[in-house]
């Protein structure tokens, strides 16, 4: 076997050599093979499975060693070794873009010998997030409020800044404004979208339809439409909305027909379900769709009437 003093490239730190044009590797004692002293191999080994191994010329001054403790390997030569722990990481050149590992800390145990303390990934990692994880995230933070009905203010709160900010420090919250009007928007066209393709996909549907007033005295309309997406049944909200005009038959008949005509299913309308107010029931009439009245509906018609 070869005096490994005698080998110049610091890549031999890093492996032992078998004889034959082979070498062990210290770290996962992978052998590997060589051609007349050329350590390319070895090298691409270092750098494509081992990235964070400390690469330093310096570690050629002494032998490597690999100390375990609970399980993991340590690798350490004489130089990381000593006391001194402001030594600053040197990469040799033709390396590349090798992220150096922290200098060990040496600390004292109960026998009074020095071990070194085995570092984690975020002490010598700081990776950015992508736009794609980024987005992910923006659409998570509207989903989470928009379906648990939390306000949007929510985002400026510092305790749930600093909630997020202990999952990932590298996640930037969007403002209020930034949510309502740019993530809002953008996840209903998503949405939108979606619904439009299954929409596509059917042959036939039935809406319901109810107008009502709340109790501050505003008045709303909702339509969904029901339908099969291949052989799942679906229901879709096509509109819910602030209705400010008065709720006669012919405006009611003109809103049911204008929803319908903007997702594209006027020609598959099947039938309508309703309550059995008088100017919805004259609303659907104009239209000319069949109407089947709320079952529940009717029924309590018929109890008061008894009742009465």
């Amino acid at each position: 076997m070869a005096d490994k003093n005698k080998k110049r490239s610091f890549v031999w730190n890093y492996f032992d050599e078998r004889g034959s044009n082979q070498a062990k590797c210290n770290f996962c004692s992978k052998i590997l093979s060589f051609k007349g002293g050329a350590t390319g191999n070895l090298l691409r080994h270092l750098k494509t499975v081992h990235p964070t191994a400390q690469l330093n010329a310096e570690t050629s001054r002494g032998p490597l060693h690999v100390e375990k403790e609970n399980g993991v390997s340590n690798v350490l030569s004489s130089a990381s070794t000593s006391t001194s722990t402001d030594q600053s990481a040197k990469i040799p050149e033709g390396v590349g873009n090798v992220t150096p590992l922290p200098v060990p800390t040496s600390t004292k145990t109960s026998n009074g010998h020095g071990r070194c303390e085995q570092t984690t990934i975020d002490s010598f990692t700081r990776r950015p997030l992508t736009d794609k994880k980024t987005q992910q995230l923006y659409n998570n933070l509207v989903r989470l409020l928009v379906k648990n009905y939390l306000p949007i203010q929510l985002v400026n709160n510092e305790h749930f800044q600093s909630f997020v900010k202990n999952f990932n420090s590298n996640y930037q919250l969007p403002s209020r404004k930034t949510v309502s009007n740019t993530l809002i928007p953008q996840l209903t066209n998503l949405c939108q979208e979606k619904v439009r393709n299954l929409l596509e996909s059917a042959t036939a549907f039935c809406i319901t339809t109810d107008a009502w007033t709340a109790c501050v005295n505003t008045s709303f309309i909702s339509i969904i439409a029901h339908y099969f997406a291949v052989t799942e049944m679906r229901s879709s909200l096509l509109d819910c909305y602030e209705y400010t005009e008065r709720h006669i038959a012919e405006n009611l008949c003109s809103e049911l027909k204008r929803v319908v005509r903007e997702w594209n299913i006027k020609n598959k309308i099947v039938a309508v379900t309703s309550d059995n107010a008088a100017n919805i029931t004259a609303a659907v009439r104009l239209t000319g769709w069949k109407h089947v009245p709320y079952f529940a509906h009717t029924l309590n018609f018929s109890c008061c009437r008894d009742a009465n």
